[in-house]
């Protein structure tokens, strides 16, 4: 597969893209931004003694993403995959998935208080680069534009 398939970037309804997206349909993918309508970046991560990638985590529903020092991110998601009835796993690096490079937070685009939401076809719908006042409200916001409800 040539590089510039790996690097595209969709722009959707299913997709919220950031107030200062410059609305390219291309990014580098040796550089990946975490930018919403970006592939989601590849990243090793350990479960115990087993290796695994990011991408391992995606394809049976939507994913989020938290940083280390974002718990709130993974219980507002279990809140609203309920009240939304959707298929959302939700994981804080740390608790059960280790990113031993330390590199998650920059290829994600990402404050360690940050998360991001992963959609089926490992294509990122939404980012939140760091805390949120009420991450509840900022996830719903999302999920519902993005599912078009």
């Amino acid at each position: 597969m040539a590089k510039e398939f790996l690097g595209f970037r969709c722009h959707s309804t299913a997709v919220r893209t950031e107030a200062d997206d410059d609305g390219s349909l291309q990014e580098d993918p040796w550089h990946p931004t975490g930018r919403p309508g970006g592939r989601a970046p590849h990243v090793v991560l350990t479960d115990g003694p087993r290796t695994l990638s990011t991408h391992d985590l995606f394809g049976r529903g939507f994913v989020l993403l938290a940083g280390y020092e974002a718990p709130e991110w993974v219980t507002a998601a279990e809140k609203v995959a309920r009240r939304l009835g959707v298929t959302l796993a939700a994981h804080r690096l740390g608790d059960r998935f280790v990113d031993g490079d330390d590199v998650w937070c920059g290829r994600y685009g990402v404050e360690p208080t940050g998360a991001t939401l992963i959609r089926p076809d490992a294509v990122v719908a939404w980012r939140g680069k760091q805390a949120a006042d009420d991450p509840e409200r900022e996830l719903t916001t999302a999920l519902t534009a993005i599912l078009t409800r």
